[in-house]
């Protein structure tokens, strides 16, 4: 059984730090949210779960993204990527930031993300 709690297009969040506008916000390995306006340390606030935004990406070779493409937040950089973890030996695993929605070149600063897909 389930109860409707919401639409599922911002979701409550108390961060330990504060958060900038624009900013996204790992939720766990399993979520990305972005902030629409800032919040306080230790204040409840919400993010952007839904919706289409245009994100950070590398700018160097190879970071071209494509639509459809799925991406994740490297937590890292702050910046979008198309790989889900880190790398190496013990590879840290990026959370799902959602979907490519317009190709992005490898010197483009910003790629356009469906979120949560």
């Amino acid at each position: 059984m389930a109860r409707y709690v919401s639409s599922a297009g911002k979701i409550d969040h108390t961060p330990s730090s504060a958060v900038a506008v624009g900013q996204m916000v790992a939720i766990g390995t399993g979520m990305v949210g972005i902030a629409d306006r800032p919040i306080a340390a230790n204040t409840l606030g919400a993010l952007c779960v839904d919706g289409v935004f245009a994100c950070d990406k590398a700018t160097t070779a190879g970071t071209a993204l494509t639509a459809g493409t799925q991406v994740y937040l490297n937590t890292s950089t702050g910046k979008v990527t198309s790989s889900a973890n880190s790398g190496g030996q013990s590879p840290t695993t990026y959370p799902p930031l959602g979907v490519v929605v317009a190709d992005a070149a490898d010197g483009a600063a910003e790629v356009m993300v469906l979120l949560g897909r």
